[in-house]
């Protein structure tokens, strides 16, 4: 099992007159040398933009890896039960983030079992690991939103389960 390499893709999100929300697009390319898409992506943004009436408000381009041997979990794991994190917002203490962790395992809680099951845990552990990748004084990895980190030594989390449609 490893993620494998498949490729490059544009994604696009248009904007109609009312503003957001915007609409998204996904274009996967054909070309796989990234010396090419620069020019590739230009050309496409201009033939995309002279199709639409909407304004191309942002566009962003990926690339995309897919394990190539995919095993799903067991039974009872569901991207809905998930555990969400809210901290204040670096330099902004009237502002918090949220960022939540899909099918949260059972070491982001305080306990297995009752109340402390619901409560996310903001000790040394794997939720405060996560956490930490939003935060400038620990991973410093990546951005709640806006390009803001949040303080994850004030965390604070729940568990919470989403809505699906699908089952």
């Amino acid at each position: 099992m490893a993620l494998t390499d498949v490729g490059y893709e544009l994604i696009i999100d248009f904007a109609d007159n009312g503003g957001k929300p915007y609409s998204r697009r996904t274009y996967p390319l054909v070309a796989t040398d990234i010396s090419l898409i620069p020019a590739i992506v230009t050309a496409m943004l201009a033939t995309i933009n002279a199709a639409t009436d909407a304004v191309i408000a942002q566009y962003r381009l990926a690339q995309v890896f897919v394990e190539d041997a995919l095993v799903l979990p067991a039974a009872g794991v569901q991207n809905e039960n998930q555990a969400i994190i809210s901290a204040p917002i670096i330099g902004r203490p009237n502002k918090s983030g949220t960022v939540t962790i899909p099918a949260a395992t059972i070491g982001c809680f305080v306990a297995t079992s009752g109340k402390g099951a619901n409560v996310v845990n903001t000790g040394a552990g794997v939720a405060q690991n996560y956490a930490r990748m939003f935060d400038s004084a620990h991973g410093d990895e990546a951005y709640v939103s806006d390009g803001e980190f949040f303080d994850s030594d004030q965390m604070a989390g729940k568990r919470r389960h989403t809505k699906n449609n699908n089952g």
